[in-house]
């Protein structure tokens, strides 16, 4: 997206990403989702139920008894929630960023069981500045929760500040 903006005209003084990767082929993940994995993914703890078969029925249920009431979710809504990640996993395997002229600024989320696997390194094909990691202690799924952002936002703001400096030191002389 970056690269694109720049093409039609637009500046793009800063690329941040939040734990994500380039699939690079060889790691190119589950092709569909178990319903244990759909519910740990949503954030359930899946010990009381660990050896059961789960159904998207079933886990209809534990998501109710995990918020304390009828969410309103069918088996169907489940089951589209899990098409929607097979899509999105096609788009993503078959993905091939271009090059951005610039630094990148990486949120890595270190409690992710995959932490290890991957390096914000992973990019450097794909940029041709510094790459500046963060590690934020919560798993892949948690990157948008707000205790997690109110880590990442001053994080984020102190970089843009920086940068602002920079970019105006840069053009005043």
């Amino acid at each position: 997206m970056a690269v694109e903006l720049r093409r039609e005209g637009e500046a793009v003084d800063t690329l941040a990403l939040m734990d994500s990767y380039v699939a690079n082929g060889a790691d190119q993940g589950p092709e569909s989702l178990t319903v244990s994995e759909l519910l740990h993914g949503l954030g359930l703890d899946l010990e009381a139920v660990a050896g059961e078969e789960l159904t998207y029925e079933r886990a209809v249920d534990l998501l109710d008894d995990a918020f304390g009431q009828k969410t309103g979710l069918t088996p169907r809504h489940l089951e589209r929630i899990s098409a929607g990640f097979t899509n999105s996993s096609r788009i993503m395997n078959n993905f091939r960023p271009q090059v951005f002229d610039g630094d990148l600024l990486f949120f890595t989320a270190a409690g992710s069981a995959s932490t290890g696997e991957h390096s914000p390194e992973e990019w450097r094909d794909s940029v041709t500045g510094g790459i500046r990691e963060v590690k934020i202690e919560c798993e892949h799924n948690q990157m948008i929760e707000p205790e997690v952002l109110a880590v990442v936002g001053p994080v984020l703001e102190d970089y843009l500040g920086t940068q602002g400096l920079a970019v105006r030191a840069a053009g005043s002389g």
